[in-house]
C-alpha cells in the first residue's frame, strides 16, 4: 500500500496536523511523523508527554469499513512486534493497546474512528525509544521505560519507523483480507499471562481480579476475587 509521509521537528500533535492535512483535502492513507510533541494527547485527554528522543506518529487511512477494534488490537500487535524484531525482546501488551516491557510503559496507542465516506480514521502512536527519564515529569519516571535502556544500544529511528510502517501496512492488509480473529491471534502472543493480578477500572467501579484472557471479539475477561468471571469491552486496566 503506497502512502505520503509527512515529517516534523516539532508540532503541537501529530493528531492535529494530521485532521488539518484531511481538511486541506487529502483523500489516501497518510502519516504524520515527529520528533516532539508539545501538546500530544492520550487516552481520556490525558497529556501525552512526547519529549525528544521518541518517534510520534499519527497514522490516517480512508475509513471505509474498518473497525476501531481491529485497528486498536492491529496497532497494539505491530508495535509489540517490531519490537521484537528489532531488539529480540518480547514486549507484553496490556489490553488493549499498551505496550510494557519489564512491566513498565513503553509505548501508548490511540484511536479514533471516523464515519462517512470520506472520513479518516487516526492512529496515534508514541514510543519511548531513545527517552531519557529526565525528560520526564518526576511522576513518571518510576513508571516508563525506553528501548534504548533495556535494549543497551541506540535505536536508529529511521530504521525502526519503517519496519514499523511495513509492518502496519502489511497488517492492515491482513486485517481487510482475513478478518479481525487473525490479529487477535497475532495480539494474543503478547498478551499478559493468564492469571496475572489487575485493577480495572469501568465506568461505574474499580474491580480488583485476575487476568483471565480475551475473547474472540476482543472482550476482557477478570476473575474476580470470589470467583466470578467477568466481560468488558470498554474500560482500563490501570495497574498490573
Amino acid at each position: 500500500m503506497t502512502y505520503k509521509t509527512f515529517f516534523y521537528s516539532e508540532v503541537s500533535s501529530t493528531r492535529e496536523v494530521a485532521r488539518q492535512i484531511i481538511r486541506n483535502g487529502e483523500k489516501e492513507s497518510f502519516v504524520v511523523v515527529a520528533e516532539k510533541q508539545v501538546s500530544g494527547r492520550g487516552r481520556g485527554k490525558r497529556i501525552w508527554c512526547s519529549p525528544p528522543g521518541g518517534v510520534y506518529l499519527s497514522i490516517a487511512i480512508p475509513s471505509s469499513e474498518i473497525t476501531e477494534k481491529g485497528l486498536s488490537f492491529l496497532s497494539a500487535w505491530v508495535v509489540a512486534e517490531s519490537i521484537k524484531e528489532e531488539t529480540s525482546i518480547t514486549p507484553r501488551v496490556k489490553w488493549p493497546n499498551d505496550i510494557l516491557i519489564q512491566n513498565k510503559k513503553i509505548s501508548g496507542i490511540l484511536v479514533e474512528t471516523g464515519r462517512g465516506k470520506r472520513a479518516f480514521s487516526l492512529i496515534g502512536i508514541g514510543i519511548n525509544l531513545n527517552s531519557r527519564k529526565e525528560d520526564f515529569p518526576a511522576y513518571l519516571r518510576e513508571r516508563i521505560v525506553s528501548l534504548k535502556d533495556v535494549a543497551g544500544r541506540e535505536i536508529h529511528p529511521e530504521h525502526f519507523l519503517h519496519l514499523l510502517l511495513d509492518n502496519f501496512f502489511q497488517g492492515l492488509k491482513s486485517l481487510k483480507e482475513k478478518g479481525f480473529s487473525y490479529i487477535l491471534n497475532k495480539w494474543l502472543e503478547f498478551s499478559l499471562p493468564l492469571g496475572e493480578p489487575i485493577t480495572f477500572h469501568s465506568a461505574s467501579r474499580v474491580i480488583k481480579g485476575l487476568y483471565w484472557g480475551v475473547g474472540g471479539e476482543g472482550e476482557l475477561y477478570i476473575r474476580t476475587m470470589e470467583g466470578k468471571i467477568l466481560s468488558f469491552e470498554e474500560g482500563e486496566i490501570i495497574n498490573n
